[in-house]
């Protein structure tokens, strides 16, 4: 079980982290905030 536990966390932290690199790259570009803060909330 702490094998599938270790993978399962890892995985979450692989989706947050993939989170804010597509925020980062879309910001990056030259997108606007205020149009950024409409396709993605608060994810804090």
């Amino acid at each position: 079980m702490e094998a599938g536990d270790l993978c399962l966390r890892l995985g979450r932290l692989g989706r947050i982290v993939l989170i804010y690199l597509a925020i980062g790259i879309i910001w990056g570009l030259g997108v606007p905030p205020s149009r950024l803060k409409r396709c993605y909330g608060d994810i804090r």
